[in-house]
């Protein structure tokens, strides 16, 4: 039997470990962002799939972007050049409606750098983003 020592160490242990969760959700191979994780430090392992969900409604214009430049001081690399736009509610595709905004990146390099979406129009010019989210990452060794 289990001494109250023992018992309260474990007990301990067991809720030390429920309170380490790092922003995002991972699953195996790939660590799964939304916007409730902006500014968010998120833990990566090179190798590791970064895919970004965002709300979007391209009929409005607006559309999620990488600003130019590197991306999180190259730390990852984005998968495709542009995003996957998933406009299905209820497994119907529907003409008019917000929809999820996919992009995915692929973790390069140890290091620390920043992801940005930039939610804009890109005809616009000298506009600031409607919004911004920002992904502090923190890529190591797997």
């Amino acid at each position: 039997m289990l001494s109250v020592k023992s018992l309260t160490l474990l007990v301990i242990a067991v809720m030390l470990q429920s309170c380490a969760v790092t922003a995002g959700n991972v699953r195996g191979e790939v660590v799964e962002l939304v916007a409730a994780d902006h500014d968010r430090e998120v833990d990566v392992k090179i190798g590791q799939t970064v895919t970004v969900r965002l709300d979007a409604n391209r009929t409005t214009g607006y559309t999620w972007l990488l600003p130019s430049g590197e991306v999180a001081h190259g730390v990852i690399q984005p998968l495709h050049p542009e995003s996957r736009y998933d406009q299905k509610i209820d497994g119907i595709y529907s003409m008019g409606v917000g929809a999820i905004e996919i992009w995915e990146f692929k973790a390069v390099r140890v290091g620390e750098g920043t992801l940005r979406l930039e939610y804009r129009r890109p005809f616009e010019k000298g506009i600031d983003p409607l919004r911004i989210v920002d992904f502090p990452l923190r890529v190591t060794a797997p």
